[in-house]
Order: C-alpha cells, then structure tokens, then sequence
C-alpha cells in the first residue's frame, strides 16, 4: 500500500497552471482569508478525487473511509475558488 501519491496540476478557471497571478495558491493564504480548515480539506480533496456519488460534502472521517486511490483523477482538476465562498 503507498504512502503517498502525485496528483496531477491543479489548474486556474483558464486551464492554465495554477500560480500566484491568480491570487491566493496556498492553504496559508486561504487561512489568512479566514477560510475554514475543513472546507479546505474536503474542496482540496475533491479536486482530484470523487467517491462516485454527488455528494460534494464530507467531514474527514468519510473521506478517510471513502478514499481509494483508484479513483484519482489523471486530468488536471480546476481550482475555482468561487467554490469556497
């Protein structure tokens, strides 16, 4: 079993990669924004990955549960921060 995993680029609304032009790109800087941890966790954890389902909401438990590397998205994932609001 892997202990870790490289997930392809997230990119920006434009498909472009994902940079400082676009605004805040790190979890430090969407705290400062007062971002909530969890809606971090779960936005950041449905980019690359889904559980099948359209449930768009999971607390970290379900996510530790539901999580199976198979089902991690090859393609890129946008970011669209308008998500997080």
């Amino acid at each position: 079993m892997p202990y870790f995993a490289h997930v392809s680029l997230i990119l920006a609304p434009d498909r472009s990669k994902l940079s400082k032009r676009h605004g805040a790109t790190s979890v430090g800087q969407f705290r400062e924004m007062g971002y909530l941890p969890q809606a971090m966790v779960n936005y950041l954890a449905l980019l690359g990955w889904g559980d099948g389902t359209e449930n768009e909401f999971f607390t970290l438990d379900q996510l530790v549960e539901k999580f199976t590397i198979g089902r991690v998205n090859k393609s890129g994932a946008i970011f669209d921060s308008t998500k997080l609001r």
